[in-house]
């Protein structure tokens, strides 16, 4: 009634083991929200919206699974639709930022952002239904092309108008001082981390 709006990151609760790692987007649905969604910390994990879309499917049909056969749960969680995730993953991701006006889906008046995803791929084809190929089998290799706003920002899967070499010297920069900051030793073949207490 207030207009509450609802952001659930799939994949968060459950790599940092946030109580019982699972989202909240069954609750938000049964108090009738349509909740958008994001990712948390793209330090820990990519920002990869296509496997933010496969998690919530995989996490939400395996604990309805669950509390259906095992608990009996009155509200267990039900699968989610191809559909329902892409639009949970575009529009209402969109109103949860209060931009539903201007981005979101494709329509008259609104700014013109979209992907190009090359169903030719391999890996996406043949393609039996759009929904399906799009949440459970694109992943960002196959976007081909980027336009935000009208404006072309990737093209045959290669991003333009950016200095990597110079981004990648930056990235470089900017992550050696944190370290050194921190105290922090990098070992890219660790099998444990450092508390961050303890890099002081």
């Amino acid at each position: 009634e207030a207009g509450v709006r609802v952001n659930v990151c799939p994949r968060s609760d459950a790599h940092y083991g946030i109580e019982d790692g699972m989202f909240a987007m069954q609750s938000a649905q049964r108090h009738g929200i349509s909740p958008g969604l994001s990712v948390d910390n793209e330090t820990s994990y990519s920002g990869d919206m296509f496997m933010e879309m496969r998690v919530a499917f995989y996490l939400q049909r395996v604990m309805g699974m669950h509390q259906q056969r095992c608990c009996g749960a009155e509200h267990h969680p039900v699968t989610l639709p191809a559909h329902g995730l892409l639009k949970a993953a575009t529009l209402d991701g969109a109103t949860c930022a209060g931009l539903q006006d201007k981005v979101g889906s494709l329509a008259p008046g609104k700014q013109a952002d979209l992907i190009l995803i090359n169903a030719q791929d391999i890996n996406l084809y043949p393609s039996g239904n759009a929904f399906g190929t799009v949440v459970h089998a694109a992943e960002r290799s196959n976007v081909d092309t980027v336009i935000i706003g009208g404006r072309i920002v990737k093209r045959g899967g290669k991003v333009l108008g950016v200095d990597s070499e110079r981004l990648r010297a930056a990235i470089d920069e900017s992550r050696e001082h944190l370290f050194a900051a921190a105290g922090y030793q990098p070992d890219i073949f660790a099998e444990t981390f450092m508390p961050l207490e303890s890099a002081k």
